[in-house]
């Protein structure tokens, strides 16, 4: 452990995902990045551990769906109205992609539903 500390041997990829398991860190933990928020570290665990078919479906989704919040942040504090009419034109073309994806989302809740409620009958 201590040539790891001192940077005389490096950790392997799965030894690594072992500490940051029985740890309950992040693997960027070991990096020395500081998040300042257990919320982040907490959303960067759940994410690991979807399967990645699941995280590379659901990660665009979260994309467009922070870069909205982002841009409505940058709406409300700016009076600048060219950068609002901006901001606007930007969160729609982010809108409409994520709304037919929810729209998807929903329908397929709604299957699920059905069907549950149709196995507890």
């Amino acid at each position: 452990m201590s040539d790891i500390e001192r940077g005389k041997t490096q950790i392997s990829a799965s030894d690594l995902i072992l500490f940051s398991e029985i740890l309950g860190k992040p693997i960027e933990y070991f990096y020395g990045e500081d998040f300042s928020d257990s919320d982040i570290e907490d959303v960067i665990a759940l994410m690991r551990r979807l399967p990645p078919d699941t995280r590379k479906q659901q990660l665009p989704l979260m994309t467009m769906f922070l870069r909205m919040a982002e841009i409505n942040y940058e709406m409300q504090n700016t009076s600048d109205s060219e950068k609002q009419s901006e901001a606007i034109k930007e969160f729609y073309e982010i809108f409409l992609p994520y709304y037919e994806s929810m729209e998807s989302l929903i329908g397929q809740l709604r299957e699920a539903k059905h069907n549950i409620e149709s196995l507890l009958e």
